[in-house]
């Protein structure tokens, strides 16, 4: 295992208060506002879809464009960078539901000589002020793990027109003490 620091800076301005724009501020405030106007607090967790686009000439690449939701090695290259990424974000304490493949395969073309396959990473329910950064955090490490892997990460919703998307969805619960029997 290599150290890492992970530092996640808040925005001031020139008054020395927080910067009104920054998004950090934004959750923050919409966050505190919503509980001290209601008592309720929002929690949240993200789901990560994502590609890892890859050399097709590699071995390990099985082709069959019809996968299985949940496919494990053979059928998939990612698991292996996936699971890193699990244990990673363990470390740093970001919490995950689950991660597992998803269906989508993308062939390579002339156009794109990467061959592309679709996973997602589920975050655990939390604040939504440490869900957001929880959801940046995971981000962060698999684009690093795909990079030393010598693969490419890709989040857009639309990878390849005519091909399934993927996208970061986020879940809410509002929790209010008294309903539920102050239970999520």
């Amino acid at each position: 295992d290599e150290p890492a620091l992970c530092v996640f800076c808040q925005h001031y301005g020139a008054d020395g208060l927080e910067l009104p724009q920054s998004p950090v501020t934004i959750i923050h405030r919409a966050f505190n506002t919503l509980f001290a106007q209601t008592g309720i607090q929002l929690f949240a967790h993200a789901e990560i879809e994502y590609f890892l686009g890859r050399d097709p000439q590699r071995d390990d690449i099985n082709t069959n464009e019809d996968r299985s939701y949940h496919a494990s090695y053979p059928q998939v290259f990612g698991q292996k960078l996936r699971r890193d990424a699990c244990r990673i974000l363990a470390k740093i304490g970001v919490s995950v539901k689950y991660a597992h493949s998803e269906c989508a395969f993308i062939p390579s073309t002339p156009e794109d000589p990467l061959v592309w396959e679709q996973h997602e990473v589920e975050l655990a329910l939390e604040p939504l002020p440490q869900a957001a950064l929880s959801a940046i955090l995971t981000q962060w490490v698999l684009k690093c793990l795909a990079a030393r892997a010598g693969m490419r990460y890709d989040g857009k919703p639309i990878n390849k027109p005519g091909h399934p998307g993927s996208g970061l969805h986020v879940h809410m619960s509002p929790y209010h003490p008294n309903d539920f029997g102050g239970q999520h």
